[in-house]
């Protein structure tokens, strides 16, 4: 085994990339430089199933700095088996290991910048060229990962919008936050039971609420902001608290491969009005984009919301201090404003909408999404008895 030490501080895919050129040994092991706990004979028990000619990469098992076992992107966690390559595509590029010869032209993608995303692309060209190849995590290596870069959540976002950008047929799983302000802390019936059938929808979603907050467009900043700073999340989903909505066209919105969705909602009222203004386009026989839609449902993928909030900070709309009892640790983005534009005042849903469109999304509507808008109506009193 021969080690290679980088003379200069290149990019993680450069450094990777620099290691690969200069290697003449058969099997190239690449690692991080924040890991621990190697023992004597591990390089050759980590190796050992590249013995197997469907083996293409073969990741350690990694810990944190206690010796516990973390859960990785790998998405296998058994520890029955000394190797493990159930359902795993990926491995994290903390420790792992592969043929020379298996590699061609393939390279560490260096526009991705930290650690962030760009391991995933480089097992990713491999399964493009071996699509049977096998991805193992060898238990019997367990190495400490001690988490020490520095770089990675700052760049998460732009190396993930690149990485489907150059995988496209990756379906990004879906991990939603429904945001709905509730003022007064109250919600109608069909909204209860359309979050009992999101329950069962199979998507992982979590539930962010804002209770005795008068003032909508800060409820709705709040919302966005806390989806921001919540990185486990990648759609974000407003839905008021007098909608219903079917568990099949909440996943149409939840798997929608629009940056900015939503669904036509009537407004309450006896003629046949909805929340959205011009219709810009029929994309296809399911979506229109429009100039603005109300957000009583609408989503944005995480890309959208980075474009807002990238926005917000240019424009100098941030503040600490926003709804009563908020945390004031965190930044806030003033996105859902009220004002004029163009001689027309705009309220804070379609001023976010003439914002996205501004910054060159698409404000689409799925036209096959049938929702339903609880509100009290008048009825009026008919006299008893007939007149003569």
């Amino acid at each position: 085994m021969r080690g290679i030490f980088y003379p200069q501080k290149l990019s993680h895919a450069g450094n990777a990339n620099y290691g690969i050129d200069n290697s003449t040994e058969s099997i190239i092991v690449s690692m991080d430089d924040d890991v621990s706990g190697f023992t004597p004979g591990w390089y050759e028990e980590f190796i050992k199933p590249l013995e197997d000619k469907n083996v293409v990469m073969v990741g350690a098992r990694l810990t944190n700095k206690d010796g516990q076992v973390v859960i990785t992107s790998s998405g296998n966690n058994d520890l029955s088996k000394d190797y493990v390559d159930e359902n795993i595509r990926h491995l994290p590029g903390t420790v792992i290991a592969y043929r020379r010869n298996d590699l061609g032209e393939i390279r560490w993608d260096e526009e991705y910048y930290g650690g962030s995303w760009n391991d995933t692309d480089f097992c990713e060209q491999l399964k493009a060229k071996f699509p049977e190849g096998k991805f193992v995590i060898n238990n019997k290596v367990q190495i400490k990962h001690l988490n020490e870069m520095k770089e990675q959540s700052a760049n998460f976002d732009n190396n993930q919008e690149r990485f489907f950008e150059k995988w496209p047929k990756l379906h990004l799983t879906p991990v939603v936050m429904i945001g709905t302000p509730a003022y007064g802390g109250n919600f109608q019936l069909d909204y209860l039971l359309s979050t009992i059938g999101i329950v069962h929808s199979g998507i992982q979603w979590k539930p962010y609420y804002i209770k005795n907050e008068s003032l909508i467009g800060r409820a709705r900043n709040t919302i966005l902001s806390a989806f921001y700073h919540d990185k486990a999340m990648n759609r974000l989903l407003f839905m008021d608290a007098d909608i219903g909505l079917d568990q099949a066209d909440f996943l149409k919105i939840a798997n929608s491969r629009h940056d900015v969705t939503a669904a036509a909602v009537r407004l309450k009222s006896h003629d046949q009005q909805l929340n959205i203004t011009k219709i810009v386009e029929a994309i296809d026989d399911q979506y229109v984009s429009v100039e603005h839609v109300g957000t009583a449902v609408f989503s944005l993928s995480r890309k959208a919301v980075n474009a807002l909030v990238k926005n917000a900070i240019k424009n100098g709309d941030v503040y600490t201090k926003g709804t009563p009892g908020g945390d004031e640790t965190k930044e806030y983005y003033d996105v859902f404003k009220t004002g004029v534009r163009d001689g027309v005042f705009l309220s804070e849903d379609f001023w976010c909408c003439q914002t996205l469109r501004e910054l060159g999304f698409k404000v689409v509507v799925d036209n096959t999404i049938l929702t339903r808008h609880t509100g009290n109506v008048e009825f009026k009193t008919i006299p008893a008895i007939p007149e003569k």
